[in-house]
């Protein structure tokens, strides 16, 4: 601790680094106690050496993709939880060692209804401007507001992929049939995640458990497409969902 506190005052506060310290460090040490907090701490002041009080995630993500506390502090200083459509999601989140920022959210109507709330993490220096999302780590959250039979889902589904004329339809159809086996009919109050890892694939977890993983980038650059496309029908949720222009 004191060999931390004696680094704190050998910085120059030109660099506006002693007062980013002290912001961080209230934080950590609410949520991990003084000896863990300064630990955790002095570890953030080092990443972000390099840019004023803005992090670089891959640096961060490091520091605290292990560490549950040490991600809570970071979505606190990323502003909390982002809340809209009666549904809220924290400001980042984590993918196998990745820090993924919130690009948009979104609500699924049909008609009237409000069918679920939906949000788009990816790497922060993505550009969504281009007609098609690049090839990389995302994730979706689909935040249900009511009870969905399973066949509509499926149909759905079926229904968007089947518009996208850059999709090779006999090439996915199996691992389509796939996913759907793992989804269960949504309830209002239910909370889908779909992730996707280069190499790795398209994993559908619920409850906080993996219910499946679908290999193939083909199979990802389809099933985010259903709502990242610029081919789908709804091109007001896709606008939000990417934040464009």
């Amino acid at each position: 601790s004191k060999a931390v506190f004696l680094s704190i005052h050998l910085i120059d506060e030109k660099t506006g680094l002693k007062s980013c310290f002290w912001r961080i460090m209230r934080v950590v040490i609410k949520k991990t106690g003084v000896g863990r907090g300064l630990r955790i701490a002095a570890g953030l002041l080092i990443a972000l050496s390099l840019g004023a009080c803005e992090p670089p995630e891959k640096k961060l993500a490091e520091m605290v993709h292990e560490d549950k506390a040490g991600f809570e502090a970071l979505v606190k200083l990323k502003g909390g939880p982002v809340c809209r459509y009666d549904s809220c999601f924290n400001p980042v989140e984590q993918l196998e060692g990745l820090i993924l920022a919130l690009r948009g959210v979104t609500l699924r109507k049909f008609f009237m209804l409000d069918i679920y709330t939906v949000a788009l993490y990816l790497p922060e220096d993505v550009d969504t401007q281009d007609t098609v999302v690049p090839d990389g780590p995302k994730i979706i959250i689909l935040d249900y507001h009511r009870q969905i039979e399973k066949a509509k889902v499926v149909a759905a589904i079926e229904d968007n992929v089947g518009k996208n004329p850059r999709v090779d339809q006999a090439a996915v159809h199996e691992r389509f049939d796939k996913l759907t086996r793992a989804f269960d009919p949504p309830h209002k109050g239910d909370r889908y995640i779909f992730s996707y890892v280069p190499g790795k694939g398209t994993s559908l977890i619920k409850d906080g458990v993996e219910r499946v993983v679908i290999p193939g980038d083909d199979f990802a650059f389809a099933f985010f497409g259903i709502w990242t496309s610029p081919h789908g029908e709804d091109k007001k949720m896709r606008t939000e969902l990417l934040a464009l222009k």
